[in-house]
């Protein structure tokens, strides 16, 4: 039996008790069915009321949010001709757009696909003991 059938067969079970209840009148049973709905319209009107709060929040935020902005950079593996090390010169815009500052340690993700993602490390709390006078 599934969940809509289950819901179903106790709603029957449920209603066939009221019905044959002599005590409980069929203004009764009208009642607790309107007032179910009117509650289900009451809590459906606050989570409608909530979720127009976060579209008007997030709405207002996207109004200075370019989504049209490069998220996306392909830039040339160099190499150095010394050493024969390889690297990446991440040029101005890429740097300002996320934050990066020179010095940040990066980690690399091999993506599969010849391309790697680059995100910030998160950084590490002994990097910050040597500035700790105790």
């Amino acid at each position: 039996m599934n969940y809509q059938e289950k819901v179903l067969s106790h709603l029957r079970e449920s209603l066939f008790s009221a019905l044959t209840d002599e005590e409980i009148s069929p203004e009764q049973i009208f009642d607790v069915i309107r007032e179910e709905s009117a509650s289900l319209i009451e809590y459906h009107k606050e989570h409608l009321a909530r979720c127009q709060e976060f579209y008007e929040y997030f709405t207002k935020l996207s109004e200075n949010f370019n989504f049209n902005e490069h998220r996306r950079w392909i830039l040339p593996v160099e190499v150095d001709e010394i050493s024969g090390d390889y690297f990446l010169t991440l040029p101005d815009e890429v740097m300002s757009t996320l934050g990066w500052e020179i010095g940040d340690e990066l980690e690399f993700s091999d993506n599969g696909d010849g391309s790697f993602f680059l995100k910030k490390a998160p950084v590490k709390l002994d990097s910050y003991i040597d500035y700790i006078d105790l």
